[in-house]
């Protein structure tokens, strides 16, 4: 059986998709083999069809839970399966708990034959509905905002602690990596241009007592005009200089590297420094440590070249980069590819895998996470501040994870605006009869759908129920969810929230006695939104069956809210903006 004959990769998705196997492309060299592209929440199986003694490695196997996959001292793997057997399926659906399966990103294939001979291959899951960059983007955005907002939190709390943030920008994360990635080049390059700089040589007049070379007119002029000079020779000599356009331009990127790699100095000894940080810095105190031995070996070598004499002539000064001989000098193009590729680094947001602080999550899990960060920025945009919950308490030790049932209370004083107190509450179940619940937890729903992602709970100043606002996210596209009840689970649930939940205690209080029996209401939502990411393909016929959907769900009185990191905020905004100010208009005569 040939290499190439052994390890196949099969849809099965069903009616309309193709059955056809795919081959996977093994090499000796582990970074060079060709991944074999598949998309994310697909119904794939691997099917391995090598012989007795094979072994196939596979990342990520512990995702899965087939009694199939076995584990040594080299990993998980599986063994051969017969040429009639489905093969390992990438895709397990659960009874209870959510699905198990692939997530986005690259994983290794080790294929080790029974005579020793190993090889390798690459799958490569791609996002559904979130691109590559768009997906790091959003990890990013994840960890660092959750520190964000808890720096914010201190600050409001204990005044002004720091400038900087707790984590490094993305672009600072792949300056870092460059670096890390170009240490033994840069050391290599810059011994030589410190130790043999490019050189020109000048033509410079100077009165001397030996002619050089013959007279010109500049010399004879001179001369003339200063019969004091007696046989004196106003005379052109060639001199070695390093004022040359090449070493301007290198003066110019040496010191664009020294201040790029002092500022991550100096952020990184700010973030160590912080007490506050003690667990998160001493979490990750190798790779801090890792980062500041490199960047002080790339300043100390820098300021060494910068302060040397024949360098110090050079003016301050930014050329324009022109093709010139130092483009033959592999030590001079070195800084200029070095200095070109940083710049391109702070101009662009290219995708990252995070060095400090990244954790692999289900896209559609991370997505749930991204929409609660999202909407409490939104919420402070609205004028709200945190008061407790999560990341904002005033005796945390740690960025704690967000887990099902985390609330975040938030209050509004704001001029002229009424006084609300919110409770933003994450995954949290609802009790399903009025008999569970009390004053501290006062909703209930009739709904079999109880789980909202998130529910934005509104009190008056005294802590009197007013009103609640839903959101929830759906990683998938909007024509699958935004359908008739008839046609779809998703409809149903969120079309549910909207009549379903209520509370005994809304208006609770002597204030509102003539205003509304909350027994009779027939629910107490103010609005429910729908966020989800949109579609990667722009079709005419995908975004005409969007834009059908997106109407369907607005005729229910669902807000669609289509949110990824590049689409921005303002439909979030604008929908809790309208929750409130519908909210506001309806009890405004008891807010006097």
């Amino acid at each position: 059986m040939d290499l190439h004959d052994k390890v196949f990769i099969k849809y099965l998705g069903g009616r309309g998709y193709p059955n056809e196997e795919q081959q996977f492309i093994f090499s000796d060299d582990e970074n060079s083999a060709k991944p074999l592209e598949i998309q994310e929440n697909g119904r794939y199986a691997i099917r391995f069809l090598g012989s007795r003694g094979d072994k196939l490695y596979l990342d990520g196997l512990d995702l899965l839970s087939n009694s199939r996959i076995k584990e040594d001292e080299d990993g998980r793997f599986i063994f051969p399966n017969g040429h009639n057997h489905r093969g390992l399926d990438l895709y397990e659906e659960q009874e209870y708990g959510p699905d198990r399966h692939y997530l986005p990103g690259s994983w290794r294939l080790k294929l080790v034959l029974a005579s020793g001979e190993v090889k390798y291959s690459w799958l490569e899951v791609r996002p559904k509905f979130l691109t590559g960059k768009l997906l790091d983007k959003m990890r990013y955005e994840v960890e660092s905002k959750i520190v964000g907002l808890a720096r914010a939190f201190d600050e409001n709390m204990n005044g002004p602690v720091t400038n900087h943030s707790d984590v490094l920008k993305p672009e600072d994360v792949l300056t870092l990596k460059f670096l890390h990635r170009q240490q033994a080049g840069f050391l290599r390059s810059i011994y030589e241009v410190g130790a043999n700089p490019r050189t020109v040589l000048q033509d410079q007049y100077q009165w001397t007592n030996q002619m050089a070379v013959a007279l010109d007119g500049r010399g004879v002029q001179q001369m003339a005009a200063h019969p004091e000079r007696g046989n004196q020779i106003y005379g052109k000599v060639r001199r070695v200089s390093y004022l040359s356009r090449d070493n301007i331009i290198l003066k110019s990127q040496l010191t664009y590297l020294y201040r790029k790699v002092h500022q991550l100095i100096r952020q990184i000894e700010e973030i160590m420094s912080r007490p506050r940080a003690a667990d998160y810095v001493r979490q990750r105190q190798d790779d801090f440590q890792a980062d500041l031995d490199v960047l002080n070996t790339y300043q100390n070598n820098l300021l060494r070249t910068l302060s040397q004499p024949w360098m110090q002539a050079i003016p301050d000064r930014h050329l324009e980069v022109a093709l010139s001989g130092s483009l033959m000098n592999p030590n001079y193009l070195f800084f200029r590819e070095a200095a070109a590729h940083l710049e391109r680094v702070a101009k662009e947001q290219t995708a990252f895998h995070q060095q400090y602080h990244s954790y692999w999550l289900r896209t559609e899990k991370l997505y749930e996470f991204w929409g609660f960060i999202k909407i409490l920025e939104s919420l402070e945009r609205l004028g709200f501040r945190p008061i407790s919950g999560w990341i904002f308490d005033s005796d945390r030790e740690q960025y704690d994870m967000l887990e099902p049932g985390t609330a975040v209370k938030l209050t509004r004083v704001n001029g002229s605006q009424p006084v609300f107190n919110l409770r933003v509450v994450y995954d949290e179940p609802i009790p399903q009869r009025p008999s569970d619940t009390d004053r501290d937890h006062p909703i209930w729903i009739s709904s079999p759908h109880n789980r909202p992602d998130f529910r934005i709970d509104i009190f008056d100043q005294q802590d009197t129920l007013l009103s609640t606002i839903v959101l929830d996210t759906k990683y998938r596209s909007a024509s699958v969810f935004m359908k008739s009840r008839r046609a779809s689970g998703a409809w149903e649930q969120l079309t549910g929230y909207l009549d379903s939940i209520k509370s005994d205690y809304t208006y609770g209080s002597d204030k509102y006695d003539y205003f509304i029996d909350p027994r009779h209401q027939k629910s107490i939502v103010q609005g429910v939104g729908v966020i989800y990411p949109g579609e990667l393909d722009d079709s005419a016929a995908t975004t005409e069956k969007i834009a059908n959907a997106v109407d369907s769900a607005k005729s229910e009185s669902l807000t669609p809210i289509e949110m990824t990191p590049d689409t921005g905020d303002a439909a979030l905004d604008t929908f809790l903006k309208k929750c409130f100010a519908d909210l506001e208009v309806q009890i405004h005569h008891f807010l006097a």
